[in-house]
């Protein structure tokens, strides 16, 4: 499981018959790039939003392409190592989301630690520098492929 600070491209069918026009992959050669530098401007504010112990996770924070689809959806992730509960940093996902400590057997009696969703907290304190980044990055880049042919 993995938080997803997501970011939808708008622009109605006038964008979307723009993106069509262009050659073979040319809108995955905009949005990819646009996407990417939106992720790591996320992930620098999660490594200064993250918990520090031994800074493990911290350095674990990286930027991931996540799946394609054929319908044209493409996927940036800011991430922690593998992903939650995955890997070295596998704790990364308890720091975020919380947890209770004890045995399952005691139920509700167990204590709880509080989440500390770093990831999400710093998706809302860049939220509009990385729209702003990742539009006018996709504007530029559309411009200079349709100008390209």
């Amino acid at each position: 499981m993995a938080t997803v600070i997501g970011f939808q491209v708008l622009g109605g069918p006038e964008f979307e018959r723009i993106l069509r026009s262009l050659p073979k992959g040319a809108a995955r050669r905009v949005i990819s790039p646009a996407l990417r530098e939106g992720a790591k401007i996320v992930a620098a504010q999660a490594k200064r939003e993250v918990p520090k112990r031994t800074g493990a996770l911290q350095r674990s924070i990286r930027v991931r392409a996540g799946a394609y689809s054929r319908k044209g959806k493409v996927q940036m992730l800011a991430m922690t190592g593998e992903g939650f509960f995955k890997g070295d940093t596998y704790y990364g996902g308890f720091v975020h989301l919380g947890h209770k400590i004890g045995p399952r057997k005691l139920g509700n009696a167990r204590a709880e630690v509080q989440a500390d969703p770093f990831l999400t907290r710093a998706g809302d304190i860049v939220e509009q520098e990385v729209v702003q980044r990742v539009s006018s990055r996709i504007k530029n880049g559309v411009i200079a492929e349709a100008f390209k042919t």
